[in-house]
């Protein structure tokens, strides 16, 4: 793996997991199952357990620039790892956190939502 959009389309599958696993044990399986740099796992273990840990606060955002929060799982945790990124990961420019998230989306067939989460 190298580009920054694969790391955040596995960030987004993990957050989308519905397997009744611990966040702990898919990172664990994934990385077992890849090979891909110290960098990189840092960054998605950042993303993936900050996000599961930040929850509520990220819920309480949206509901402060949304008219009504996204119901499907995949743009909510979308939305959720744009606004980690831009809130609590200072490294990550603004632009990048925005424009990876609005291109993970339109690859899922969501160009529509993803318009909806840039402009939130």
């Amino acid at each position: 793996m190298s580009s920054g959009m694969e790391s955040r389309r596995w960030i987004l599958e993990m957050l989308c997991d519905s397997s009744g696993k611990f966040k702990k044990e898919i990172l664990r399986e994934k990385f077992t199952q890849s090979n891909i740099s110290s960098t990189e796992k840092r960054f998605i273990t950042e993303m993936v357990q900050g996000i599961t840990r930040r929850k509520r606060t990220l819920e309480y955002i949206c509901t402060q620039y949304c008219k009504s929060v996204p119901k499907d799982v995949v743009i909510l945790n979308a939305l959720w790892m744009g606004l980690y990124q831009m809130i609590f990961m200072k490294s990550v420019p603004a632009y990048a956190a925005i424009n990876t998230t609005v291109e993970i989306l339109k690859e899922r067939q969501k160009k529509k939502e993803s318009g909806y989460v840039n402009a939130i």
